[in-house]
């Protein structure tokens, strides 16, 4: 899913959701691609294929986050 944030307070932009084939770095690399400007700062939850993001020219931030949900951090909300 493609979340971007601006604005105050964080405020939602665009949001663009695409099935993938797998967890793979291969298709996992597609999606910036076809969607991104590079520079773009992507942040994941540091699974390994995320680093795909990295060789397109996205800035990644990975954050591991062990036993929590993503959804419990701030930096995904």
């Amino acid at each position: 899913m493609i979340d971007e944030t601006r604005g105050r307070a964080g405020q939602a932009g665009h949001v663009r959701g695409a099935r993938v084939r797998g967890f793979t770095r291969e298709a996992i690399g597609k999606c910036p691609k076809a969607n991104m400007t590079p520079q773009t700062t992507v942040f994941s939850d540091g699974l390994g294929c995320f680093v795909a993001v990295a060789d397109t020219g996205c800035l990644h931030i990975p954050t591991v986050v062990g036993a929590l949900k993503p959804r419990d951090l701030p930096q995904f909300k």
